[in-house]
């Protein structure tokens, strides 16, 4: 992938809110370096990873108050990007200055535009409502995955990999020839897939027996959705089965949410902020913790696939993909996604 070809004038996730405290944050987004600080006023500032002076990151230096301290000259940066002091120098030049990027914290993220700045449109902001609803509960994390961002697409709008990737946790064999349906209007492409009577996974048997009183057949439904420009939500419903789930009667059902939230660092290097939320057990904390270990160890699974993939490609940049039926939904993405860098480069 060109490190041009970004799909620009779009949000992307640069971090979890928490991570920003006290100390500046480097992260690479869509092939630009920036770091991210947080003001005494709490809102969080983002600026191009390089001091005007000498071009040593900011990120290297520290943070005093609202400015940041390079650690070469000791040259100082506000929130703005404009220099606030610099040794034996009395008034720099207009163009010694750090650029500037618009932020927004949403969702207990950070996001950043990235694009053209007179386009800024907030209302963007990809919308992830089930991390700030008190409905719903859940422990994420981030990974750094050594592979283009669209191999990780790819992987979660075909769950259909669960049943090989992940056959002692979260797959099950009923996976690889369950029918499903795919939508598409427009940006939004969605997958439907859902599965009656068969075996409960071994992941999510303990609260599935606990919460549904049953040790028997499910309901099991997978809803995917590509949230643009990156990301994907899965929604993932486990009912006992006929009490209409897959006509929106969960009352006799509990259900996850996995919110995939992808950024683009290079073009052959990702920053993927998860969370996988739930409607039980809501102030277990317990479980929260046994859901999260549980999860890195299945998302790592997916992190060996996917990087081991890109080494093949990079190896053999000449082979192409050939597609099967199961691909549908991730070849639908890919074209949303060349028709959007195509509209923004």
């Amino acid at each position: 992938m060109d490190v041009q070809m970004f799909w620009r004038d779009q949000w992307y996730a640069a971090a979890w809110g928490s991570e920003i405290v006290d100390k500046p944050v480097a992260r690479m987004v869509c092939n630009e370096a920036i770091v991210l600080f947080r003001r005494t006023n709490g809102e969080v500032a983002a600026l191009a990873d390089y001091c005007p002076h000498r071009l040593l990151p900011l990120s290297e230096g520290h943070q005093e108050g609202d400015l940041l301290v390079c650690r070469y000259h000791g040259v100082r940066i506000d929130h703005e990007g404009i220099c606030r002091y610099a040794p034996r120098t009395k008034k720099v030049g207009p163009k010694f200055r750090a650029n500037t990027y618009t932020v927004v914290e949403r969702y207990e993220l950070i996001w950043v535009w990235i694009g053209n700045p007179d386009n800024v449109d907030e209302s963007g902001v990809p919308a992830f409502p089930w991390l700030s609803d008190s409905r719903w509960t859940g422990r994420g994390g981030m990974f750094e995955i050594n592979c283009d961002f669209r191999l990780l697409v790819d992987n979660l709008m075909d769950l259909t990999h669960e049943a090989a990737v992940h056959s002692n946790s979260i797959g099950q064999p009923e996976l690889l020839d369950a029918p499903f349906d795919t939508e598409v209007n427009g940006d939004d492409v969605r997958i439907k897939r859902h599965m009656f009577g068969v075996p409960q996974p071994a992941f999510q048997s303990t609260y599935i027996q606990r919460e549904l009183k049953t040790d028997g057949p499910i309901d099991r439904l997978q809803d995917i959705r590509f949230v643009k420009p990156t990301n994907v939500t899965i929604d993932a419903c486990f009912a006992v089965p006929g009490t209409g789930a897959d006509q929106g009667d969960r009352s006799r059902a509990i259900t996850f949410m996995v919110l995939n939230i992808i950024t683009p660092s290079t073009p052959t290097r990702t920053m993927y902020f998860w969370n996988i939320v739930r409607d039980f057990l809501i102030e277990d904390e317990e479980v929260s913790e046994v859901l999260q270990a549980g999860i890195n160890v299945v998302f790592a699974e997916d992190v060996e696939v996917l990087e081991a993939q890109q080494r093949a490609i990079e190896h053999a940049p000449e082979k192409r993909m050939r597609m099967l039926g199961i691909d549908t939904g991730a070849s639908c993405v890919r074209s949303v996604i060349e028709r959007g860098v195509g509209a923004t480069n």
